[in-house]
């Protein structure tokens, strides 16, 4: 794929997280904590319905950690199947993270998951995990990012080209040829006998 394709695909993934394209990945894993804690919940595309008083950090963050971590794995796995253009899109969704947490940091916006927690738990201790979360997000980041520069000919388009590809394929027919030449010639020379 060429750089504008990369580009255009790490930009629909970023729009497609805006818009909660794949919000059902963030909000299973709310729905999951809530039913180990016992807790009645019930999933809807972009929103989990339950009882907040009762969702704590484990509640709470569990969306965060489990949606990033998915995230993180489904990337691997498309990258492994060579499955390059989805893996971009799944690393534009998870770029997308970036802009949120600039948000929570500099401006007043917070998302519902963490005025829940606000509301319920100690502000130290819901900002801790945050900050966690900030660390785990910026590791499963950095290596889709490493992933992405160790096959950049697959997304990028470097050194791929068809016709960089024929250069190295004539090098190698040339360098056979030669080495067929030689052997030939060694194989013909005539006997000399030596007394």
């Amino acid at each position: 794929m060429t750089k504008g394709i990369f580009g255009s695909i790490i930009f629909i993934g970023i729009v497609s997280a805006v818009f909660g394209v794949m919000a059902p990945l963030h909000e299973i894993w709310h729905w999951l904590a809530a039913f180990l804690q016992g807790v009645d919940a019930t999933m809807a595309w972009d929103v989990t319905y339950m009882d907040t008083s009762q969702a704590g950090l484990f509640i709470g963050y569990a969306g965060m950690y489990g949606e990033i971590i998915t995230l993180g794995l489904i990337f691997f796995k498309l990258v492994q199947k060579k499955h390059f253009a989805w893996a971009t899109f799944f690393l534009g969704y998870s770029t997308s993270f970036i802009i949120a947490i600039l948000l929570v940091i500099f401006t007043d916006f917070l998302p519902i998951d963490l005025e829940v927690m606000l509301g319920n738990c100690n502000k130290v201790a819901v900002y801790g995990v945050f900050i966690v979360w900030v660390g785990l997000y910026g590791l499963v980041l950095l290596g889709q990012y490493l992933t992405v520069w160790e096959f950049r000919g697959e997304f990028l388009g470097i050194g791929s080209s068809n016709r960089s590809r024929r250069l190295v394929e004539g090098v190698k027919r040339i360098k056979k040829e030669h080495e067929d030449a030689e052997i030939r010639e060694n194989r013909y020379k005539p006997l000399t006998l030596v007394q």
